[in-house]
């Protein structure tokens, strides 16, 4: 085998066809490399990649026409195949010479994305598994350019019909989404696959009753099922055609999946093609004997059909990797292991028509199908199915909206497809940009709701100058299926119905009658979340009244760090306290809390075992707090207050007949919008976790969305790198291959 492998690489480096090849393929692939990431800026290789791949299908069948059909041309495939050298190795020898040829463009392209990092943050391991994907893509292109190469003596022919059939191959999902779903037309296709393949079999085995028996026992089988098992046969035609759509499976790669179950639908191809390559070459060129022509005809079917039931049984597990920039196409733990408790059965239905399925979406809800027995996702087209959305909802519903449905109880929400992603609208240049996706939250969330009887409510006091929430503090607290509402202490008393009060930074003080009101409401055994606003035009006696009793102490002034515990691109008051381990609020916060312009908390001693007060957010011992109105240098001065603090603090109260759970922060604008946009801190998770330990219920899990981030790079001058990949590399492999050439003419 070796012996063949080093002819046949000998032979394309000595033609010129191993080096134009590499260096046009290259070439090729340094101009979607400029285009893509030098001169657009953007940190991800694999665009580059999928711009090279249609090349590439041209490509295949020029560099793997001439590997057989030469032999046959020049006859010497007679002398080829009756030397001792088993057919099996001379094919394979073939196949790993031009192997190698593709691996050599695959060296270059591991080494591009690494030259990208000169410039900014890379997605490395995205970009590397689409290199994966791709070369499992090439390596299955280039068997069947082997395969059909073996069938004529024709190089013209056989690179026509490679191309014919890659580029079916990469449309194949295009025209499958074309095909009708009814059972009668897919009956009637399936009928004619079968004519089809029983004219096949008797072309390669010569043996009539095999071919009309396989006829017989299949119309009757396709008969069965179109009479008794009907809709087994809808859309039966369009899923097996997409079992030869071998550009689709490189799209997981592509997007930053590692999955196992392409790896080995690729090498079940690769290994299925050269098989029959070999079994073919075999009864074409030595044992024409009919017995032989059954023996590898039957043997090629089973292995066929072996792995064909593999790939199926593989297909039905979950054996892919998540890659992908802030997991994407995952679910989270706390996720998996809410749904993996569910008693009732839900499903997911997926408004959607044939065709515009989102990608990111379909594979999120093969996470919650994976990940629980009493969870199943259907696809539902509205106009296939006119009346079916009205049942659930009066709303028109955008393509990829899904209604999650109670099957128990008949409880059912919807989760709209303009919420699934966040944008950010740039009133300057008119163009809106994604910067979260919101699937996981939005969905766990609606089973959350059809799962649960009673709903607490959360509400927000507004009459003294209060932060409201924004719209991601809003969105954290909605998604646990909490109502959020309003209500002012001026006006009207707290309402009966409240679970949770939320005053966050007053900025005027509250009377001594409101103030009662909200300590008999938590010596009742109501639960509160108070935080504290350092912008306050004098003092708020009798709203830090109500935090000593819970002996925590506001001190004057905003803390400010200079050891390094603060987001040094912004400013020492934008603190990165250190988190407590209080399972109840930070215990599972694995992002940094950056508290910004805090005020900070003293706890002072108490004895009473009725009371439990933990810190859950500190500053670092070097921290102290500016007390001047106006700041003029971020050092200590004199009258400044010397830390350590405390910047957030959780209380249980036992101290009257009902428990009350108190959360108290030093900042007012830990929820803002702009704090939480980038989804890189911890902060909202936080709220959502004092929110759940109050509430007290299973319904309240919120799941932050997953951020979005385009890597842009800062390519100041690109042309170098440019030149390089565009140019002098293919340039140099052009004229290496073009010496070697000229020296063996003329040899």
């Amino acid at each position: 085998m070796f012996a063949i492998y080093k002819k046949e690489l000998r032979s394309y480096l000595h033609s010129m066809i191993g080096f134009v090849f590499v260096a046009f393929f290259l070439a090729i692939i340094g101009i979607y490399y400029f285009a893509y990431n030098l001169y657009s800026g953007y940190g991800n290789f694999e665009y580059v990649l999928d711009g090279a791949s249609f090349v590439f299908i041209i490509l295949v069948p020029v560099i793997t026409m001439r590997l057989v059909a030469e032999e046959k041309k020049q006859k010497t495939d007679q002398l080829l195949y009756t030397s001792p050298i088993p057919v099996w190795k001379i094919m394979l020898g073939k196949y790993l010479a031009v192997l190698t040829l593709f691996g050599v463009v695959l060296a270059f392209c591991c080494v591009y994305p690494l030259l990208l990092q000169i410039y900014g943050d890379v997605a490395l391991k995205t970009a590397y598994c689409a290199i994966l994907g791709f070369a499992l893509m090439g390596a299955a292109f280039l068997a069947i350019g082997l395969f059909i190469s073996s069938l004529t003596e024709s190089q013209v022919l056989a690179a026509v019909i490679t191309f014919l059939v890659l580029l079916l191959g990469n449309l194949m999902s295009s025209l499958t989404s074309m095909i009708s779903e009814g059972a009668t037309a897919n009956f009637v296709m399936l009928l004619v696959c079968l004519a089809l393949l029983c004219v096949l079999l008797y072309v390669l085995m010569r043996n009539v009753f095999i071919s009309a028996g396989t006829a017989v026992i299949g119309a009757a089988a396709l008969t069965f099922l179109f009479v008794k098992k009907n809709a087994m046969l809808e859309g039966a035609m369009a899923n097996i055609l997409d079992w030869f759509s071998i550009s689709e499976r490189y799209n997981n790669f592509q997007i930053g999946i590692l999955d196992l179950n392409s790896v080995l639908y690729y090498v079940s191809l690769i290994v299925i093609v050269l098989f029959i390559t070999i079994q073919h070459t075999n009864q074409t060129m030595l044992d024409r004997s009919s017995s032989g022509r059954m023996f590898r005809t039957t043997t090629s079917i089973l292995l066929t059909a072996i792995l064909v039931i593999v790939n199926l049984g593989a297909g039905k597990l979950d054996l892919s990797v998540d890659l992908s920039q802030d997991s994407w196409f995952s679910i989270t733990k706390d996720t998996k292991e809410y749904v993996k408790d569910l008693k009732q059965d839900i499903t997911i239905y997926q408004v959607v028509s044939e065709g515009n399925e989102d990608q990111i979406l379909e594979k999120v809800l093969k996470k919650y199908e994976n990940a629980s027995s009493h969870i199943k996702v259907q696809k539902k087209d509205q106009v296939k199915n006119p009346g079916f959305v009205s049942q659930y909802t009066t709303e028109e519903l955008a393509e990829n909206s899904c209604i999650v449905v109670n099957e128990d109880t008949g409880a059912s929400k919807v989760v709209s497809s303009s919420d699934m992603y966040q944008t950010d609208y740039d009133y300057q240049t008119y163009q809106s940009t994604t910067t979260g996706i919101d699937m996981e939250g939005l969905l766990t969330s609606a089973i959350a709701a059809v799962t649960s009887d009673n709903l607490p409510v959360v509400y927000q006091e507004t009459s003294h100058g209060e932060i409201e929430f924004g719209t991601m503090a809003s969105s954290a607290v909605t998604k646990m299926n909490v109502t959020l509402n309003t209500f002012s202490s001026l006006t009207e008393s707290i309402p009966e119905d409240c679970d949770v009060l939320v005053i966050n930074g007053p900025t005027t003080d509250f009377s001594e009658s409101e103030t009662k009101a909200i300590q008999d409401y938590l010596n009742a055994g109501g639960d509160a979340i108070f935080t504290v606003n350092y912008d306050v035009e004098g003092e708020l006696p009798n709203y830090e009244s109500i935090l000593k009793n819970y002996y925590i102490k506001v001190n004057n002034g905003v803390v400010a760090e200079t050891e390094g515990y603060y987001v040094q691109s912004i400013s020492p008051f934008y603190l990165v306290p250190s988190v407590g381990s209080d399972e109840n609020t930070v215990g599972n916060i694995e992002k940094p809390v950056v508290s910004p312009a805090s005020k900070g908390l003293t706890i002072e001693d108490y004895d009473d075992e009725n009371l439990t007060v933990t810190s859950i957010l500190d500053s670092s011992d070097g921290a102290y707090a500016k007390t001047a109105k106006e700041i003029e240098t971020y050092s200590y001065e004199n009258g400044d207050v010397k830390g350590p603090f405390s910047l957030g603090a959780s209380i249980t109260d036992n101290r009257n007949s009902s428990e009350s759970r108190v959360v108290v922060l030093g900042s007012a604008y830990l929820f803002e919008d702009a704090m939480n946009q980038a989804g890189q801190f911890g902060n909202l998770e936080i709220l959502s976790n004092s929110v759940g330990w109050m509430t007290d219920m299973e319904s309240s899990i919120s799941i932050p969305a997953k951020t979005v981030n385009i890597s842009y790079l800062a390519v100041t001058n690109p042309i170098p790198l440019a030149v390089l990949v565009v140019f002098i590399i293919p340039g140099v492999l052009m004229i290496t291959g073009f010496v070697i050439w000229l020296r063996r003419r003329r040899a």
